[in-house]
This record gives C-alpha cells, sequence and structure tokens, in this order.
C-alpha cells in the first residue's frame, strides 16, 4: 500500500494577498496549456465578478461529469518552514481532541448542512462555475460538453451566458492557518458559529506526517489507499468567465485537475474570516468522486496525532 501526501503548494500568504486576490496555483503544471483557435478567450479567472455582473440564471445550465485523473509528477516534500494549524469547535470535544481524536467531513456533507452555523454551511462548497457569454447573444452551432447542441438561437436580455458546473466530493478536514488567535476566533463566533468553544492547534507538518503514519487505520476508515492534499483555501468568486464566438463545436470545460482543484479549494469571500487550511483525503484516480452517500468518518486516540499538538483551551469569549 502507497500512501502519499500532497505537501503544501502555497503559503499562508495566499489567504490576504496585498490587492485582495490570490494567485491560483495548479498542483501539476502553473504553465497555461496551449489553446487552439477554437478554444474560448478567457475573459477574467477567480477575480471578482466583471462590472456590472448581474447573478441571473443561466440561459443553458450543465453539470460536467469529473473525469479520473492522475498525480503523476513527483509528490513535493513538505516545506521547510514550519508552520501552526488550528482546529475550532464546541466545548464538549475538547477532551477527545486531546486524546488524538480527528474528523474528517465531507463537501457535500458541508454544502447540504441543514442548520444555521455559516462555518458549516456553505451551500456552494466543492462547487465551482465556467459561464460562457456570446458576443453578440447569439447561437449558431454550439456544443457543450458532447451532450447539448444548440443552433439558430438568439437570446435576448442580460442573461447571455451558458454555466458548465462541476460539483465534487471528498472528504476534508478544516483548520485556519496559524496559531489560535482570539481575534479571529470572536470573528468567527459574530459570523454565526455560535458553537465554537475550544481549540486546539497542531505542527502543520508533523500533524500531515501523522496521517501518513495512520496508514492501517486509515485504510479501515476510508477502505481504500489515500492520498492527501493540504493547503489554505483560496477565497475569491468561484467563476471562471469566458467571452466565445457564437459558433463552438465543442464547448469543454477546463481540465479535470483544474476543476477538481478550484471547487475543492476555493470560498467565497465572505468565509474569508476563516483563514482556513484545508486538508483533502482522496483515492489517487478517483478524486472528487467519493460517493455522496459516504458519511464523517473520524480517527480516535491516535497517538501519532496527539503528539502534534502544541497548544490547546477554551475560547474566551468576554
Amino acid at each position: 500500500m502507497n500512501l502519499s501526501t500532497i505537501a503544501l503548494l502555497r503559503s499562508s500568504t495566499a489567504i490576504n494577498p496585498p490587492n485582495g486576490r490570490g494567485n491560483y496555483s495548479k498542483f501539476q503544471n502553473t504553465e497555461n496549456p496551449k489553446r487552439s483557435e477554437s478554444t474560448p478567450k478567457k475573459k477574467t479567472s477567480r477575480k471578482p465578478k466583471p462590472k456590472g455582473w448581474i447573478e441571473y440564471p443561466p440561459v443553458f445550465g450543465i453539470e460536467a461529469e469529473l473525469e479520473s485523473f492522475d498525480f503523476s509528477d513527483p509528490i513535493l516534500e513538505f516545506p521547510e518552514k514550519p508552520g501552526i494549524v488550528t482546529r475550532h469547535f464546541s466545548k464538549k470535544y475538547l477532551s477527545s481532541y486531546l486524546d488524538g481524536y480527528f474528523r474528517f467531513g465531507t463537501l457535500y456533507g458541508y454544502a447540504n448542512y441543514e442548520g444555521t452555523i455559516q462555518r458549516l454551511n456553505d451551500r456552494t462548497e466543492g462547487t465551482s462555475k465556467e459561464i460562457y457569454e456570446f458576443e453578440e447573444g447569439e447561437i449558431n452551432d454550439v456544443t457543450v460538453e458532447d451532450r447539448l447542441r444548440l443552433g439558430n438561437v438568439k437570446i435576448l436580455g442580460s442573461d447571455k451566458h451558458i454555466a458548465i458546473s462541476t460539483i465534487v466530493n471528498d472528504y476534508c478536514a478544516c483548520l485556519s492557518c496559524g496559531p489560535y488567535s482570539e481575534e479571529r476566533a470572536k470573528k468567527l463566533i459574530n459570523d454565526g458559529n455560535q458553537d465554537i468553544e475550544a481549540y486546539v492547534s497542531y505542527d502543520r507538518n508533523a500533524l500531515l506526517q501523522a496521517l501518513k503514519g495512520e496508514e492501517e487505520l486509515l485504510l479501515k476508515l476510508f477502505g481504500r489507499e489515500t492520498l492527501f492534499a493540504a493547503y489554505p483555501v483560496l477565497y475569491g468568486d468561484k467563476e471562471d468567465f469566458f467571452e466565445i464566438s457564437s459558433s463552438v463545436r465543442n464547448l469543454k470545460s477546463e481540465e479535470p485537475q483544474h476543476r477538481w482543484e478550484a471547487s475543492a479549494f476555493t470560498k467565497p469571500w465572505r468565509f474569508g474570516n476563516e483563514e482556513e487550511f484545508r486538508i483533502i483525503s482522496f483515492r489517487s484516480n478517483a478524486a472528487g468522486r467519493l460517493p455522496k452517500s459516504q458519511d464523517a468518518v473520524a480517527i480516535e486516540f491516535s497517538r501519532l496525532i496527539k503528539g502534534c499538538i502544541v497548544a490547546s483551551g477554551l475560547v474566551e469569549t468576554s
């Protein structure tokens, strides 16, 4: 069995870059692939919506299936620079976390959580969109994802676009970058997360190594060989915008690895106070394709994880 970890690809400074926008780094290839003449021209990417943009329902919407892909590049080493990550939770779980408890929810579960807690109630969790706008509002001959063909269509109004949605699901553990911060905790509570009453801080690299070390336990939990992707969440609009001509023979979403990254590691601006550090668990050939029926799982009494704790306590709310 080969349990590997994909190390951090972005530093924690990506959370709040100077201009308020993050640079999105791909796992494998950071260079733009060559595009053919028929490939749509990207209008904007991972930035705030264009000026004057109104969130109309798309004229045509389609959900793209995420194809399987492999992480073929060599696994990166952990960064030499140490780091701390912090997990917030209800105080009734503090003793369990101090004994080595560690929980993985699912992206689908977080998106469909029925409560009112903001931290667990992001309806767009695990979802990204590619929005294609037509130059003249006319569709002469467009095929979308080999599943939808449109021809001789004229669109009137402001909603002249096709939206391709990608929805992914994987096991996910949500923490915050850096040591415990009373200021951040108060912001999270004020955002509607009243259950934040305690915290545990971990040595980041030691925690990821500990997860690697729990090979047999993870195999029992997940029932499969496991990879981990772990780095800070990027905050921004979860749409890519393209301008296209009225005739595109086969309009396809971007390559699956980029779509998975954009869906799993991007959250709306309003969640920026979380400063989230995310650990995703997935199969090497099935990233984003965890069945929606899968429930959260938890590691119990891990001495390795317990040994990664560097601080803990109750949240002061006064």
